[in-house]
């Protein structure tokens, strides 16, 4: 038994497997980018082969578990919209590895701001190192936990968006210290400014007592 609804946003279907109820949301396709969201990939499956497979694609990301697992969701990023469009057009419901895949546009933040957030970083990656690195940032935070503990990710700011679009342009998917970036908008710059402030603070009362 299941029930459904749709709309031009969203359907849905809840059915029963196993005396449990199981809701399953379809999402319609999102605002074309020129990045691909695939999922349901096959644990086998590598990012040579969805570079292969998808063609015009000139990045492939597999998100990976801490063990290195293959979580099956990776993103394809392409030169322009245009061919994100055809291979979405070209590949959706394809079976790679006996997995039909599941593709959909990748969402971006709506307005470029003047801080990035740079994920994926090595944990030999230092804010100094950053700061030479990305041109015209004028800030940057490593992000770490209460326990000091590094959490592979970095926001940094620039004195104008058009400045940041730059480094992003520049920067998205560079190596650095043998990790590739991952680089996007920060939705909340004066959020991420104060609690940079408080962070700061925490550390040098650290340092004092």
């Amino acid at each position: 038994m299941y029930s459904s609804t749709a709309s031009k946003q969203q359907c849905w279907q809840s059915v029963e497997i196993d005396g449990n109820r199981v809701s399953i949301t379809f999402s319609a396709p999102a605002v074309p980018s020129d990045t691909l969201v695939v999922d349901n990939v096959a644990l086998r499956t590598s990012e040579t082969s969805l570079l292969r497979t998808f063609e015009g694609a000139v990045r492939v990301k597999i998100i990976r578990n801490e063990i290195q697992e293959s979580s099956g969701h990776a993103y394809v990023s392409f030169d322009s919209i245009e061919a994100a469009k055809s291979a979405y057009n070209a590949m959706k419901g394809v079976k790679m590895d006996g997995q039909k895949l599941f593709i959909n546009f990748q969402k971006h933040p709506v307005d470029p701001s003047d801080t990035l957030v740079v994920r994926n970083l090595s944990s030999g990656t230092s804010e100094s190192s950053l700061l030479r690195e990305f041109e015209g940032a004028v800030d940057v935070r490593i992000w770490k936990n209460k326990n000091d503990t590094f959490l592979g990710y970095a926001s940094i700011s620039f004195d104008t968006i058009e400045a940041a679009k730059s480094a992003y342009n520049t920067m998205n998917g560079v190596e650095i210290d043998g990790k590739k970036l991952y680089i996007h908008f920060d939705r909340d710059p004066q959020k991420t400014r104060a609690y940079r402030k408080i962070a700061r603070e925490r550390n040098e009362d650290g340092r004092r007592n």
